[in-house]
């Protein structure tokens, strides 16, 4: 409905043909999808993990060995190849009763086959017959995000697609799956890198470099520090003394805009905590403290590559928090729009950031959504683990659209309250002060509190990663997928 007409080819280019036509050419055999299951092997390829998906019923269930027929009753019937690095996966429609059972069952045999390959770095040829393609599309975004996180792929050498065998009713979803999956492989490779290589200047030129071939209104820029509204953000310089680097960007639809969406992403390239310094166990985990302005940068790419019809201004601020002369001393005050800052512990920076940006975006009014996205609270990892994002809202209408993004999704989510009697723990001996943490109690949903006294006059949604976006010591990729359905039910 919303996505741009143009198809993404097998070589990655965009095409006005057919997905049929753009399959016939490579895969001729692959247009008639009932056919014998050794054609499978028409489109293995060397290095690539091959799976086909089709859906059965009737009579063709009749025709099956028994093998085969004994296995009617999970709704999945599967076939492997010889080679071990192709798999076919048939859904019997007759069994299917929802999307969340057919996910389970599809992805259940994709998990124990890919076990069976040897070569870890294999990634992903997804083909869909057009009739399961058209009736549970939506399911086969999760199906990939999981099978990367399965098999820990090496994401520079990943190059996954999905295409549809015949005609589909949605081909710019297929565009959607695409493109989402390149830039769910961009945000574990620029998350992972070591903090000596992934600089606060090095954020900066890779968010320029991402947008240079986006055919979008998009307008990517630097913003000084020393601009005024950067109170906090200007004090985080690195060890040559060199400031932080804020990237603005202003994607702007040519169809009609339904909403203007505020994103601000927390992107600390390493984190020691400053004058309050961190021991040196939590500190090895602190290059995954730009998740938050990495999220925030690609979602505002998808956004603008499938077109969506949806002013998005973004605010991602790279920086290094670490221990140096001019650090901001424990106890030191900042006046700014909209309160006057005790920060009692320099390791609470990402809310600084968050605040500093909140009073920035004034510049883009009128904003109807700004959604503040960070690696926040070790407080986020032990009340929720990696199940589930804490999020903090003040918008009924815009928490109903998060919650169901969340089901759509598969990736859940839990409202944390933002209620005035939590203003106690961050109270000073003078009443016009708040400081900036809550040093022993009630540290996460204050973090949320804090930055909801800069975001009063928004409707606005703060979400705590710190939990979710890491697995294994490895980034993870969430929870992208909620962020970015957030911003297409945004558009409903």
């Amino acid at each position: 409905m919303f996505l741009t007409n143009k198809l993404l080819s097998l070589d990655g280019s965009s095409s006005e043909q057919s997905m049929s036509d753009i399959l016939s050419l490579r895969y001729p055999e692959l247009m008639f999808f009932h056919k014998k299951i050794s054609d499978i092997n028409v489109f293995c390829s060397e290095n690539k993990f091959n799976i086909y998906i089709e859906m059965i019923g009737g009579s063709t269930i009749s025709s099956l060995d028994a093998e085969y027929s004994s296995k009617i009753s999970i709704g999945v019937l599967k076939h492997y190849c010889n080679d071990k690095k192709s798999l076919s996966i048939r859904v019997n429609r007759d069994f299917v009763r929802n999307a969340n059972e057919l996910i389970r069952n599809i992805f259940h045999i994709i998990d124990i086959h890919i076990r069976l390959i040897s070569d870890s770095n294999v990634s992903l040829n997804l083909f869909i017959s057009e009739e399961i393609f058209n009736c549970y599309s939506d399911i086969f975004m999760v199906i990939i995000h999981e099978y990367s996180e399965s098999t820990e792929n090496n994401m520079d050498a990943a190059d996954t697609n999905v295409y549809c065998v015949g005609e589909c009713a949605d081909l710019n979803q297929l565009l959607f799956y695409n493109v989402y999956y390149k830039a769910l492989c961009d945000s574990k490779n620029i998350s992972n890198l070591p903090p000596n290589i992934a600089t606060p200047d090095y954020m900066k030129r890779w968010v320029h470099g991402i947008f240079d071939h986006v055919d979008s209104a998009v307008c990517v820029e630097s913003i000084s520090p020393d601009s005024g509204e950067f109170v906090f953000t200007n004090n985080f310089k690195d060890v040559d003394g060199k400031g932080p680097e804020i990237v603005k960007i202003e994607y702007i639809p040519d169809s009609e805009v339904f909403s203007h969406v505020v994103l601000v992403g927390k992107g600390v390239t390493f984190d020691a905590g400053g004058m309050a310094l961190k021991d040196i166990g939590v500190m090895q985990m602190m290059k995954y403290d730009k998740i938050g302005a990495v999220m925030s940068v690609l979602i505002t790419y998808i956004a603008a590559v499938i077109k969506l019809p949806i002013k998005i201004s973004t605010v991602a601020v790279f920086c290094e928090n670490i221990l140096r002369s001019d650090s901001i001393k424990p106890g030191s005050v900042y006046a700014t729009n909209n309160a006057v800052v005790d920060v009692n512990n320099p390791d609470g920076e990402g809310r600084l950031l968050l605040a500093d940006c909140l009073e920035y975006i004034h510049k883009f009014e009128p904003v109807d959504y700004a959604l503040t996205i960070a690696t926040l609270t070790g407080d986020s990892y032990n009340v929720f683990g990696d199940v589930m994002t804490p999020y903090f809202c003040n918008s009924s209408n815009l928490k109903d659209v998060i919650e169901a993004a969340s089901v759509k999704s598969q990736d859940k989510v839990w409202m944390m309250p933002i209620d005035e009697e939590f203003e106690k723990y961050l109270s000073s001996n003078n009443p016009i002060i708040i400081k900036n943490y809550a040093n022993s109690v009630s540290k996460l949903i204050t973090s949320g509190y804090f930055i909801s006294k800069f975001a009063e006059k928004y409707n606005w949604a703060h979400f705590d990663m710190a939990g979710v976006s890491i697995k294994d010591n490895r980034a993870s990729g969430r929870p992208l997928l909620l962020l970015i359905n957030i911003l297409i039910s945004l558009c409903d």
